[in-house]
């Protein structure tokens, strides 16, 4: 009854995994390469969802109930702009005055009940600590698992690939004709990525004059990467100092809307043209497999958007702190810009280009539909989640505006992926991606934590917004706590005291030294061990292909003589000790001495 109710408690909640059949045609039509993509914009959108639940829990609820019980709040005064609908573009305006920016956000003790009052300034400052901790646990055990998954656990050389698919890779719950459809062209397509991976590794050696061209041509093309890495961070430093800050600086400017624009649609404009140019460069190198340009491209692309983010975090730390009365709620506001107008250009690639693409190679038959670029895609969202990061500590409603730029995003690439790509030429199978996807992402959210560190430790606060307008840092409020926690507390005192001696602290990097030289030690035993099993199961493979091999001897000699060896085969087998199990060598060796035994020709 108990494997009974897993059972239907499985298939219930298999009606309701996110976009199931969706993620079944995707992977059907173009193979594992292409559903990667999505199941990592799936992955993502499931990560945020609780980052939303804890930032709406913690900081939304208790500041909307601040607005209620507070019948006039000193600098709030009643939001004096209206709602025009433009605000959904620039993020300005209306939203100023509400609870999406760090601004609007008080410094007083909100009395949730009669008696009861929530410290925001802690809150605040607590619930941002707890989501970026969220995302390190889920981030890190993601990526733990998947690295054990396919690079320790199914490392190495597979074996009987082809046999194992075609005997093991059906699906006989299949009852529809159309279901049937997709599974046979998966299979297809999953043949497709594998044999490609062979052909490639089986090339001949190249002579030297080309090796020597092939990397004279890599350097050039490094080079020409690194100069444009510098051209796009200086472009965006000159118009984030010359339009985006003077905008926010002059209100009285004749083009309200175009002008805060101006910044993130020049950076989205940069990150459709270079990567373009990347991809040109790529196709001119010569690389072995399309997975290693695969690589090399989003690891270029990564390095693209570091580099302009890195600029906007300088620039905004330094200039605009310095000049802007609430510097927080014009990052927030920078941010929410950027957001939108990645989503639109987002979407204007895969409606346009694609579907451009499309209608040409049905008027012209050397045009071809446009391939589905997994890489370009996905360091989309890379980038879009290292945006919410950033966002989240001066915008803490950024993580629904990304839920739902990904819920729009995950349905738009589907459609022009279906109806307008094609499945790659040069298929790969993709089977370790989502490590190097996970990879990329918890690299950026390092360099995320590590910006909005900064921000949080050394940067000072605005004077005239926010729940830290009365503190020199952020962090200022939980030495303050800690300070009145030692001066009230003798017992909390001596502990901090303790915490914080050498000894202490010299004991607890020994520890960790120790907990780490044991982990790495039991990593290397596993690896170790799974190679161990590798090597016996080939070797059990072997013993029962020979006993295989023996048996059919012993059957065809038992056809020319008398009726004899069958029984006198079977008291054999009825004589193994039961100690010799079955499948093991002692096993094997006892069946083989039995048949020699049995046959008259032996």
């Amino acid at each position: 009854m108990w494997k009974h109710s897993k059972y239907q408690l499985h298939k219930v909640v298999n009606v309701f995994d996110l976009w199931r059949s969706h993620l079944t045609i995707i992977e059907g039509c173009f193979g594992t390469s292409v559903a990667s993509y999505f199941i990592f914009l799936k992955w993502v959108l499931l990560m945020n969802i609780p980052i939303f639940m804890l930032t709406f829990a913690f900081l939304v609820i208790p500041q909307i109930l601040y607005r209620y019980y507070q019948a006039e709040p000193t600098g709030y005064g009643g939001n004096t702009e209206s709602f025009t609908g433009i605000e959904l573009l620039t993020g300005s305006g209306f939203f100023k005055s509400t609870e999406m920016y760090y601004g609007f956000y008080t410094n007083e003790d909100v009395e949730v009940v009669s008696g009861l009052f929530y410290k925001m300034k802690y809150a605040y400052l607590l619930t941002c600590g707890g989501y970026y901790l969220f995302c390190l646990i889920l981030l890190g055990y993601s990526y733990l698992k998947s690295y054990r998954k396919y690079y320790i656990d199914a490392g190495g050389t597979m074996c009987l690939y082809y046999f194992n698919l075609l005997l093991c890779g059906w699906d006989y719950g299949i009852k529809s004709q159309e279901a049937s459809v997709l599974k046979q062209s998966s299979i297809f397509q999953e043949i497709k990525e594998y044999l490609a991976g062979s052909k490639m590794l089986q090339t001949s050696k190249e002579t030297g004059h080309k090796i020597a061209k092939k990397w004279s041509f890599t350097i050039l093309s490094w080079a020409i990467v690194l100069s444009l890495l510098a051209a796009s961070g200086f472009i965006t430093y000159t118009v984030s100092n010359e339009l985006s800050i003077k905008t926010e600086l002059d209100n009285s400017t004749s083009i309200p809307v175009i002008s805060p624009l101006a910044m993130p649609v020049v950076l989205s404009s940069i990150q459709l043209v270079v990567p373009m140019i990347f991809t040109f460069l790529e196709a001119h190198e010569d690389y072995s497999q399309p997975k290693y340009e695969l690589y090399v491209h989003m690891f270029r692309d990564m390095a693209l958007k570091a580099t302009m983010l890195a600029v906007l975090v300088y620039f905004w730390f330094e200039i605009a702190a310095s000049k802007l009365e609430c510097w927080e709620t014009y990052v927030g506001e920078e941010i929410y810009r950027l957001v939108i107008v990645d989503l639109i250009f987002t979407l204007c690639y895969s409606l346009f280009r694609e579907f451009f693409c499309k209608l040409c190679s049905l008027k012209w038959k050397t045009i071809k539909k446009a391939e589905f670029a997994t890489g370009r895609h996905t360091l989309e969202l890379v980038y879009s989640q290292s945006l919410c990061w950033l966002g989240l500590f001066y915008s803490p409603l950024l993580p629904v505006v990304v839920i739902l730029k990904l819920i729009v995003i995950f349905y738009v690439k589907r459609f022009s992926v279906v109806q307008n790509c094609r499945p790659s030429l040069k298929p790969w199978r993709a089977s370790r991606t989502h490590t190097i996807f996970v990879g990329y992402l918890f690299t950026f959210f390092i360099l995320s934590c590590v910006a909005v560190g900064f921000g949080i430790f050394l940067i000072k606060p605005s004077t005239a917004c926010g729940p830290y307008k009365d503190y020199k840092t952020a962090y200022q409020v939980v030495t303050d706590a800690i300070e009145n926690w030692k001066a009230s507390n003798d017992v909390v005192n001596e502990f901090f005291k303790f915490i914080s001696s050498p000894g202490f602290i010299s004991g607890l990097l020994i520890l960790l030294g120790m907990i780490l030289y044991y982990t790495r030690t039991v990593m290397l035993s596993h690896r170790e061990r799974v190679q161990q099993f590798k090597l016996q199961l080939a070797s059990e493979g072997k013993d029962k292909k020979f006993l295989m091999n023996l048996l059919n001897q012993v059957r065809v000699r038992g056809r020319r003589v008398s009726k004899q060896p069958g029984p006198m085969l079977h008291k054999t087998m009825e004589a193994i000790s039961p100690a010799q199990s079955a499948g093991g060598k002692v096993f094997v060796k006892s069946v083989a001495e039995g048949a020699l035994i049995a046959s008259p020709n032996s």
